[in-house]
């Protein structure tokens, strides 16, 4: 297997032409060794040289400002990065292990990403035969991904995480060895930073099979240790719409998620290249939209274990179990350090995923249908999208059928009305929540809100079209609100 003949672009050619010239040992190892034998582009560059990294890295930043950008990485280890100003490629640059190449590469994570071509001949093309001590070849072919050596992973325990990344993003197996050697060494993941947690786990979200590796992942037992949310879904018996237990049906729903990421376009027609959109936006680089909803279909029902009863009709039920759920996958996202941003779209969608039971619905109403829009906001495609998998997921014997073609033409109407929406802006409403205080002496509280969204509705239906009418109906309408609307 040969490299493919990879051009790196001119600042990035520049960089590695200075590497060469001020080192005496350097060569391109790691991944862009490992992507150019797959036939991929190169975007991260991986370089060791027989000089301290972090400080050549600095200098050659410093060299041409106006290209490159250093990062500091690990000066005690000499490691620095370089990044090229377009913000595409980036540089790593360490000092060689042991100041031998084959060492070095033998104390890598990963045979398939411990292998090395010298710097100087693949700058000329001359393409000689890869450094390969460890077997990455031949692992690449079989498509594995095999541990280096006896102690790879509890060198550094984040590679136990980072196996299933690769095997996830690669489309590649485990090694029996390797998955028994990642359960052993999976307790000293308590000693790791949580930002690098994030990122790798993350990363196996990323992944368009990656429910295929959260399973591997729990079978040796890494779930539990990561996620103690996830043992009392294990053997919670669920009611007559499911047919798995609580953890069971919540794999399925992230493997449904995944099925509508892969067949999108055939599943949801004209309205795919919407999804397509929001799905891929990202509120932080690198962590696009999709993750944080196949994150928010893994704990949507993490509160059920808590709430379950059998009620006097031997029916099992989980009342309110979207709120406590809701809090857990607030506390999960904290601990991997997500945004505000990001936990707030996770936890919205786990607490809003039950308000879309009722687009199973024959009788769904158009108000309820436009308030489900305006609630959900920017973040309406990924509670659809949570609600339709869930409904996938559940093939009890109290399943209707039919069911799940009702709910997806319910969807249509939705995301229907909402792009509609989008294109023509909401008029300005008559009458704002300081009038309504004011005009009807009604006490300040939620439930002027409430009788704004009222107004708006009806005004959305052509109902209210002069303030004289919005009068009316505020007059109409107060009584029906309660106590709160009592006056002062």
């Amino acid at each position: 297997m040969a490299p493919a003949r990879h051009i790196p672009n001119s600042a990035v050619l520049q960089t590695l032409e200075e590497i060469v010239r001020e080192s005496h040992q350097s060569y391109v190892v790691g991944g862009a060794v490992r992507d150019m034998l797959l036939g991929a582009g190169v975007l991260d560059w991986d370089v060791v040289t027989d000089l301290d990294g972090f400080t050549l890295a600095r200098h050659l930043a410093q060299s041409r400002p106006a290209e490159l950008t250093f990062v500091a990485l690990d000066e005690e280890r000499g490691v620095g990065r370089v990044v090229v100003r377009d913000g595409r490629d980036v540089i790593d640059i360490a000092q060689i292990q042991e100041n031998c190449i084959s060492r070095d590469l033998l104390q890598r994570d990963f045979t398939v990403n411990a292998m090395a071509i010298d710097l100087k001949y693949f700058l000329h093309g001359e393409w000689p035969e890869v450094i390969d001590v460890t077997g990455g070849m031949a692992d690449l072919g079989r498509r594995l991904v095999r541990r280096c050596g006896p102690d790879s992973l509890t060198r550094d325990p984040i590679r136990v995480l980072r196996a299933f990344r690769f095997a996830a993003s690669l489309g590649f197996s485990i090694t029996p060895e390797t998955l028994t050697a990642a359960a052993t060494s999976a307790p000293m993941l308590a000693g790791v930073a949580a930002e690098r947690i994030r990122d790798e786990f993350m990363g196996i979200l990323r992944a368009p099979t990656g429910v295929c590796f959260l399973r591997e992942m729990d079978a040796v037992g890494i779930m539990d240790l990561l996620f103690p949310e996830v043992v009392p879904m294990k053997q919670c018996e669920q009611n007559a719409f499911h047919h798995l237990d609580v953890w069971g049906h919540t794999l399925a729903v992230v493997e449904e998620m995944e099925s509508f990421f892969t067949h999108g376009k055939r599943v949801f027609a004209s309205f795919w290249e919407h999804i397509a959109d929001y799905l891929s936006h990202s509120i932080v680089p690198g962590r696009p939209k999709f993750t944080l909803v196949k994150l928010a279909a893994l704990l949507h029902d993490s509160g059920k274990p808590q709430t379950r009863f059998v009620d006097e009709h031997g029916k099992v039920r989980f009342f309110g179990h979207e709120a406590l759920s809701a809090t857990a996958a607030e506390n999960v996202c904290e601990r991997l350090k997500l945004s505000r941003k990001e936990t707030r779209c996770v936890v919205d969608l786990v607490k809003g995923h039950m308000h879309a039971s009722i687009l199973a619905d024959e009788s769904m109403s158009s108000r309820a249908m436009r308030r489900m829009s305006r609630s959900f906001g920017s973040d309406l495609i990924g509670l659809l999208l949570l609600f339709l998998a869930d409904m996938k997921a559940s093939k009890g014997t109290a399943r209707l059928p039919g069911q799940d073609a009702l709910a997806l033409k319910n969807v249509f109407h939705v995301l229907e009305y909402t792009l509609e929406q989008q294109k023509t802006p909401l008029a300005e409403p008559f009458l704002s929540g300081r009038d309504i205080i004011e005009l009807f002496c009604l006490q300040e509280g939620p439930a002027v809100g409430a009788l704004l969204l009222d107004l708006q509705e009806l005004q959305e239906a052509g109902r209210i079209a002069t303030f004289q009418q919005a009068l009316i109906a505020a007059a109409e309408l107060a009584p029906s609100h309660g106590k709160a609307y009592q006056k002062k």
